[in-house]
């Protein structure tokens, strides 16, 4: 019997549990930290004769009872499974001479989507009509690999659960058993159609929140499970709105300074960490010694960090297996002679990996390297850490997936910040086309549901603990997914918080909006990018258009410089190198200072005209080494948008594929990696978004610093490539650059959105960075307040 155990309070599980005392229930958790949590609680709650088991321990048993010893060698561990298909993918690869399949991203993507689709069905005539909808390279990647997996001949997790099914079927005579399910956010179509064949011998059990029945769509695995149908003979509220929680704000930077000033510390207080997993740096930034906590870690993180830069480099574009365990050796040594065990261990199990999947005579490549990593990643061991040092009145801290384990008598702290990753996520592996598909074979992961589900655990929370909610200033103005979450709750912020010491209404002058954005041309990159670095600084330049830097007679502003710089840039590969450079920019200069009445000294005449000439003979010179280097095909400059304002600087078409650049005259407005990979400079990805050519076209794009060029940011897409001893492109994958600009879209559809919905324009800077370079830091009323 597959029966759900309804409850409003979390309490009415375990009273539901306690009232079936004296059968032996198997409880079943997705991993070994709830199944700790799960054992602690039924200690707690005096709840006897429970085993808890995690699915994948239960799964082993089960077909160790059917099968013998033959299920340790039917049921490949996730390391061999993808070890095995790995290795033939690439050497099918190589067989085509197909430079996609060598890419381990592109790899790494299709074994995700072949993951995926298993989870759903194991049929092929299903799995054709799922492929027909995705895009051909993904669809014929995902068929390879399913072909390589049946030659493969080994058992991965939906396998079992398919085999389990068959096998329970057919049982008969079996003693009954009570399996309770706990922890689980969601079941996959093969985990479904196995839980319902499980339920025909046993009894199955598994906790619903009544709050979530009525927003319930048909996608959501609960739905699955019993059927639409089964639920209408309920009858449930929606969740409780205008829960009161008092809230007090922290600025940017000072969680751990607000917790220690906020928190009673003379009472037990649980502290939840608005994250789905909580790290060790999340520790490092609270002010409190006293901590209860467990949280996984990385084992040897820094030495590992420091062998996959070394191997890569023994690596390089190939190296044959008997000087990589040669070289391997040598650093064992070393390590050894250093005492350094971590890496002694890391090093001998991938030397342990490589000579049980090599022969010396084969070559290892950059997938291999990859694939490799990988698989010693997943096979060294998985550790937790934990506090040593237990105190009668201390602190415990949780993530957002343990909420549920609050106590009433303690108080508890939810902290939210940008600090923290997003609490929900929602799939990217397919299309829309294909989830609609996927919707009609089993359960879907929705981001809605996955936001609903937390946000009835927070309101349980709310409603019947002690809360204090700790939240970023203006956090909840600009996230896209917790003001969601917190729709139920009544947040009543202190009166002394240091935020509304000065409020909102104050009639300060520069404090007041008068006006909203109105979309007419389309949004720009620079305007989006300032909306993004702070709402109350894109109020200033685009809609109040108010100035607070004083404009000189006798100098010329940096913007006028930039300009002059590009259109020396321009008149010298448009002359083929013809014009004089010094002439130009004296005529470009004059044309401003006499247009803009601003007269310039002797001095800063000649400075001025020393920057423009030595600035552009930079930017030309990088440009003339991708010529040389590629073979020019055009180059065009100034080149427009079809979709959206503005203009890209430089196109550069040669003969390995399209560079598309920006010029910047300082190294401070260029983007580092990780701020163009985490949208915080979208000048690039929005160019790329409107680019009127097709990205397997694309050889790199970046910014060029006009005022040294080593400091440019520049991505490749056609492997490794140096320009020369100061300037090189950092390697770039396509499939990531495919990905990211789907991702940044959505991102950008997102912020337009909040940007046409703008009233307030509250100032919170992105960064420090963005207040350092912005022209109204002076008046801001942030740092006022």
């Amino acid at each position: 019997m597959l029966e759900p155990l309804l409850y409003r309070h979390s309490r009415d599980i375990w009273q539901g549990l306690a009232s079936r005392a004296g059968k032996n229930i198997v409880a079943i958790v997705p991993d070994p930290m709830r199944a700790d949590y799960l054992r602690l609680l039924l200690e707690e709650e005096g709840i006897e004769q429970v085993e808890v088991k995690t699915i994948s321990l239960f799964v082993k048993d089960y077909l160790t009872s059917q099968m013998g010893n033959d299920s340790q060698l039917r049921l490949a561990r996730k390391a061999d499974l993808l070890m095995g298909l790995g290795k033939a993918w690439r050497n099918y690869g190589q067989a085509l001479g197909n430079q996609r399949y060598l890419q381990y991203s592109f790899f790494e993507k299709i074994y995700r989507i072949f993951s995926e689709l298993r989870s759903y069905t194991l049929d092929q005539e299903l799995w054709n009509s799922v492929l027909s909808l995705l895009p051909e390279d993904l669809a014929e990647g995902v068929f390879l690999l399913g072909q390589v997996y049946e030659n493969y001949g080994l058992w991965d997790e939906q396998s079992t659960y398919y085999y389990m099914k068959q096998a329970l079927l057919k049982e008969e005579g079996v003693e009954e058993q009570h399996f309770f399910f706990w922890g689980f956010d969601h079941f996959s179509a093969q985990q479904i159609d196995w839980l319902k064949s499980l339920a025909i011998r046993h009894q199955v059990t598994i906790p619903i929140a009544q709050a979530l029945i009525p927003e319930l769509d048909p996608a959501d695995y609960i739905s699955w499970l019993w059927g639409e149908d089964f639920w209408k003979k309920f009858s449930f509220t929606k969740m409780t709105e205008n829960i009161p929680v008092e809230c007090i704000q922290f600025s940017e930077g000072s969680l751990a300074e607000t917790l220690k000033a906020e928190l009673p510390l003379d009472a037990k207080t649980d502290l939840y960490l608005g994250t789905r997993k909580l790290q060790l740096e999340h520790l490092q930034d609270l002010p409190f010694e006293n901590l209860r906590f467990k949280i996984p870690l990385d084992w040897g993180e820094g030495q590992l960090a420091y062998f996959s830069n070394w191997i890569a480099a023994k690596v390089g574009e190939g190296i044959w297996v008997c000087d990589l365990t040669e070289a391997l050796t040598q650093e064992i040594q070393r390590a050894n002679e250093s005492e350094n065990d971590i890496l002694v261990k890391i090093c001998c199990a991938y030397l342990l990996t490589l000579k049980r999947n090599y022969e010396d005579q084969e070559m290892i490549f950059p997938f291999d390297q990859q694939l490799l990593e990988q698989i010693n990643a997943l096979n060294l061991p998985r550790i937790f850490k934990t506090s040593l040092r237990l105190f009668e009145n201390h602190l415990s801290i949780y993530d957002l997936k343990q909420v549920s384990l609050y106590e009433e008598s303690s108080w508890n702290v939810l902290c939210l910040g940008g600090q923290f990753e997003k609490p929900v996520s929602a799939s990217d592996l397919f299309n829309e086309k294909a989830l609609s598909f996927l919707r009609e074979i089993g359960p879907v992961r929705r981001k809605e549901f996955e936001i609903l589900n937390l946000r009835q655990r927070i309101e349980e929370l709310c409603s019947h603990s002690k809360v204090l909610l700790v939240v970023e200033r203006e956090f909840l103005q600009h996230d896209v997914d917790w003001p969601q979450i917190l729709e139920g709750l009544d947040l009543r912020v202190r009166p002394d918080s240091p935020r509304n010491k000065i409020p909102l209404s104050t009639q300060l002058p520069f404090m007041r909006v008068n006006g909203v954005f109105e979309e007419t041309r389309g949004v720009s990159a620079s305007r989006l990018q300032s909306y993004i670095d702070c709402p109350r600084r894109f109020y200033f330049t685009y809609i109040d258009k108010v100035s607070n830097e004083a404009s000189l007679a006798n100098e010329v502003d940096v913007r006028i410089l930039g300009e002059i710089e590009h259109q020396l840039i321009q008149s010298y590969f448009e002359s083929a190198g013809t014009c004089s450079l010094e002439e130009e920019a004296k005529r470009l200069l004059f044309q401003q200072l006499n247009e803009n009445d601003i007269h310039l000294g002797e001095k800063n005449l000649e400075k001025s005209l020393l920057e423009l000439v030595s600035y552009a003979q930079n930017g030309i010179s990088l440009l003339e080494s991708v010529i040389e280097q590629k073979k020019l095909i055009k180059i065009e400059f100034e080149k427009e948008l079809k979709k959206g304002q503005g203009r890209i600087d430089c196109l550069l078409t040669t003969h390995a594929g399209t560079y598309l650049f920006d010029f910047k005259r300082g190294k401070s407005s260029i983007g580092t990696l990780t701020e163009i990979w985490s949208y915080d400079k979208i000048q690039l990805w929005f160019y790329l978004a409107r680019l009127d050519i097709a990205l397997t076209d694309l050889a790199g794009f970046g910014y060029i610093c006009l005022k040294d060029i080593s400091a440019s940011t520049l991505i490749s897409l056609v492997g490794k490539e140096q320009l020369n001893e100061n300037v090189k492109f950092s390697p770039g994958e396509l499939d990531k650059v495919e990905s990211g600009l789907d991702e940044y879209r959505v991102f950008e559809a997102e912020q337009i959105e909040k940007l046409k919905n703008e009233k307030l324009f509250l100032p919170h800077a992105k960064n420090n960075k963005s207040c350092v370079f912005c022209d109204f830091r002076s008046v801001c009323p942030e740092r006022l307040i």
